[in-house]
């Protein structure tokens, strides 16, 4: 389905100019981030039709490496700019535009609106100091037909003055325009594209670069790199570097613009100090797409120098190391960590599928490897494939990453995590998280991953550090900040925890993990209502039938929380018979239940198939009433838990 002819669609008080990709509301611009408009786009021009969540994650971020999240956010932007009774979620499927859409003809004739993206405006005017504004509006309401050439001809001096500096700008090199300055926190963003307008905002080589710089610069001594998805979580609604630079805790932000060409790339980026917004150090990179990873070397050096000013051999040697030198190997792998961040059974099927064609063309690529041990890591979490089959596969991908660079760091926790997991080796998996963190300081997932290795094992000061960690390296994500929520509620600091969640909900009202661990502490302290309602928004955010929802609602008006609870244990029971692995939820339901004989007869189908999350057992308050039971106490032998 296309859009109409007509350049405006109305709805309610809005318009939406689908030329400009802006939006209008009663004559005045509304200000929306590029990729929530992007996303609006996509809805409109479906017209009510439902549009799956894989759809516009294609559309919008195409090849690029982004999280559910990143949509999620742009669909909480678009509700509070346009209400929520535009946008409709179908649970785990997709979003609809349902409000009643008009074509008109434009009537803003007498306006033009040029866009600069802030990444454009830094070095088109970099010694100017605010660079608030993204867009400059250059408008008259005036209807007399002898003003428009003046607006054009004004614009058309803008434009090109513009390109006059740009290609004068681009010439340089390297340019460091202020002495060296104690940064200890860095914050890479994501890189603006320039180019063709109806060309997507992302590309994934762009996204390489700013993965790849972030990791090299976080091998430096005495330097914290920020997480790469918070920095882009933030991007997407705050324009200003040293705004955002402020908002996460950065001492310096990178920001810059990327052009690709023809089979050429350019780049200009430059890093900002955040206490007073002055630049630090800019450069200007022109190489051809082959020589990408050329590029990605020299910028990595000229960052570093500009921040430390004497590099050590090994941060040099370091700064040098390449996972390979095909570029097309290169491509695929970034294709492989985009399905893979999509989450879904299709994604994480195409990810393997990419990552393996990268291997082909380059055996000794140890990041590819990695990629599909990742994967593999998860296959069990979405019943791809059971535990027993998928994890020593994601080992052996791992193990294989670790013989080709035993330097990395990201392989190494993934190891760390199976170990654990599905090995119960914990010895084991504590030293490979070490040797990771040592590596890689900076991985906020190595730390993330340690803490809830850690909580399991009731090592709850422990945890407490790594998660603190991870959520400093990380402060925007939700996923990492559960995790600290999380670890109150296994430590039984239940209210600590109840409020740490109500945060997260406000924050991230479509992040179900917040929604389960509510109804379970609300459980546990005997409110079965707000247990329910809790649980019921948990279940409608993961997509279940809402004929199903009906029969839970009745469960829990005829019998209570109860009823209700033996109606989920049902559904789960009836998962394992029709083919799901005995997953612990399964065990875990049966436990809130009070059931003894139920809960010990699925743990021990849990420990049979190895299922993810089943050490959790041994801090979970849930299970409390088994700890006398000699078969839980054997139970938690086998786990390695005695």
């Amino acid at each position: 389905m296309s859009f109409p002819q007509n350049n405006l669609v109305r709805f309610g008080d809005f318009q939406f100019d689908i030329e400009n990709n802006t939006l209008w509301r009663n004559g005045d611009l509304v200000g929306v981030s590029p990729k929530a408009i992007e996303v609006l786009a996509v809805l409109i021009e479906s017209r009510g039709d439902l549009v799956k969540r894989d759809v516009i994650l294609d559309r919008v971020w195409q090849d690029t490496f982004v999280e559910d999240g990143n949509l999620n956010h742009a669909i909480l932007t678009l509700r509070k700019a346009l209400g929520d009774d535009v946008i409709q979620t179908v649970p785990r499927r997709g979003y609809r535009f349902v409000a009643p859409l008009n074509e008109v003809v434009d009537e803003r004739h007498d306006a033009i609106v040029i866009e600069r993206r802030t990444s454009t405006k830094t070095f088109i005017e970099e010694n100017e100091t605010d660079t608030n504004t993204d867009r400059l509006l250059l408008a008259t309401r005036s209807h007399k037909r002898f003003e428009r050439p003046l607006i054009f001809l004004g614009a058309a001096l803008v434009l090109a003055g513009a390109i006059v500096v740009w290609f004068a700008v681009s010439g340089r090199d390297v340019a460091r325009t202020a002495p060296l300055v104690s940064i200890k926190k860095i914050a890479v963003l994501p890189l603006k594209i320039v180019g063709n307008r109806d060309s997507n905002n992302d590309d994934p080589v762009a996204a390489g670069i700013v993965e790849n710089l972030a990791a090299r610069l976080g091998g430096l001594r005495d330097l914290t790199v920020l997480s790469t998805r918070s920095s882009a979580h933030l991007a997407e609604t705050e324009n200003d570097p040293v705004a955002l630079g402020k908002k996460i805790g950065a001492d310096a932000v990178v920001e810059g613009s990327y052009q690709a060409a023809g089979d050429r790339v350019h780049m200009n980026v430059r890093m900002v100090n955040v206490s007073d917004g002055l630049q630090i150090w800019s450069g200007s990179f022109d190489e051809t797409l082959d020589d990408v990873l050329k590029l990605q070397d020299k910028l990595a050096t000229a960052a570093a120098n500009s921040l430390s000013g004497r590099l050590t051999s090994e941060e040099q040697k370091m700064l040098e190391r390449r996972a390979t030198n095909d570029v097309e190997a290169y491509r695929l792998y970034l294709r492989g960590r985009h399905e893979w961040g999509k989450r879904t059974e299709a994604g994480l099927k195409q990810s393997v599928a990419a990552f393996r064609q990268a291997i082909d063309r380059d055996p000794s690529y140890s990041l590819a490897y990695a990629g599909l041990a990742d994967t593999y890591a998860i296959f069990a979490d979405y019943n791809i494939e059971r535990p027993v089959d998928a994890f020593p596969k994601a080992k052996a991908a791992a193990l294989k990453a670790l013989e080709l660079d035993p330097e990395s760091a990201r392989p190494r926790v993934t190891l760390a995590y199976i170990l654990a997991t599905f090995d119960w080796d914990y010895a084991e998996a504590e030293r490979q998280y070490k040797m990771a963190i040592e590596a890689e300081p900076n991985y906020g997932t190595a730390h993330q991953w340690y803490g809830e290795m850690l909580y399991a094992l009731h090592r709850f000061d422990d945890a407490a550090k790594e998660l603190d960690k991870a959520v400093e390296l990380d402060p925007l994500v939700p996923i990492t900040l559960s995790e600290r929520a999380v670890l109150h509620y296994y430590r039984g600091d239940l209210d600590q925890a109840l409020d740490r969640f109500s945060a997260l909900k406000a924050d991230h009202p479509d992040f179900p993990t917040s929604y389960i661990f509510s109804a379970w502490i609300y459980g546990l302290k005997g409110d079965a209502k707000n247990s329910f309602e809790n649980e019921i928004t948990f279940w409608k955010l993961q997509g279940v039938d809402p004929a199903w929802l009906g029969e839970m609602s009745d469960a829990f008006a005829r019998g209570g929380h109860k009823e209700f609870l033996t109606k989920v244990a049902e559904r789960n029971v009836s998962a394992v018979r029709n083919g799901a692995f005995p997953a612990y939820k399964v065990a875990h339901t049966f436990a809130r239940l009070g059931d003894r004989e139920q809960t010990l007869y699925w743990i021990e189908k849990c420990i049979e198939e190895r299922s993810p999350n089943i050490i959790k057992i041994y801090s979970d308050k849930n299970f409390d009433f088994l700890r006398d039971d000699p078969r839980f106490k054997d139970a938690l032998a086998k786990l390695n838990l005695a």
